[in-house]
């Protein structure tokens, strides 16, 4: 067992187990299955089981201007790649290429580090 569940695989999980609830009932769950990051029947399945449930944390509102720029770059990325890969791409230089990756780690490090304040 881990933490309290049989260790068993999610694919050999054969038997359905109907329950009747309230409207608020299921509210609830629905909820804290969310809010756990899981689908109603894993949280359920977890908690009866004696499982600790884990509560997703709470992620901090990003920077709008990093987060638009990260936007901006990804764009330009993906526009690089498509013409990259259709064999389309002229005139494109290496060197812009790796500045742009350079600034999209840089952007997703200010994220992560925010995330962590």
């Amino acid at each position: 067992m881990r933490d309290g569940m049989a260790d068993i695989p999610e694919r050999g999980l054969r038997h359905v187990v109907a329950i009747r609830l309230n409207r608020g009932e299921r509210a609830h769950i629905e909820r804290r299955a969310s809010e756990a990051g899981l689908p109603p029947a894993t949280f359920i399945r977890q908690a009866a089981m004696g499982s600790v449930v884990p509560a997703r944390a709470e992620i901090p509102a990003v920077n709008r201007e990093t987060y638009l720029e990260l936007a901006r770059v990804g764009s330009n990325l993906n526009q690089i790649a498509h013409h990259l890969n259709a064999g389309t791409a002229t005139g494109v230089d290496e060197s812009v290429i790796r500045r742009l990756a350079a600034v999209a780690k840089s952007l997703a490090l200010q994220v992560l580090s925010e995330k962590r304040q």
